[in-house]
């Protein structure tokens, strides 16, 4: 007997719309990667580990302050 529980469904997505989602990702990989590269070049790439370094981590640390403080707006319904 099938399942009446919606939430038993698998999820489906059209291909058209699973090939634009894939191409922005990399497009977006991508110009992380190059302008990273770029900025490596042009003020050294220990410079650079030092500079963006803090700026992971405190997003890491801040994160279950930020994600608490928005699950209310974020999960009710519209």
């Amino acid at each position: 007997m099938p399942s009446r529980n919606p939430r038993d469904r698998r999820a489906t997505v059209e291909y058209p719309t699973l090939q634009w989602v894939l191409s922005a990702y990399t497009a977006a990989f991508a110009l992380g990667l190059i302008t990273s590269g770029r900025l490596g070049d042009l003020i050294g790439r220990r410079r650079l580990f030092l500079l963006i370094t803090p700026l992971i981590e405190g997003r890491e640390l801040g994160w279950p302050f930020y994600s608490s403080a928005w699950a209310g707006r974020r999960c009710t319904p519209a």
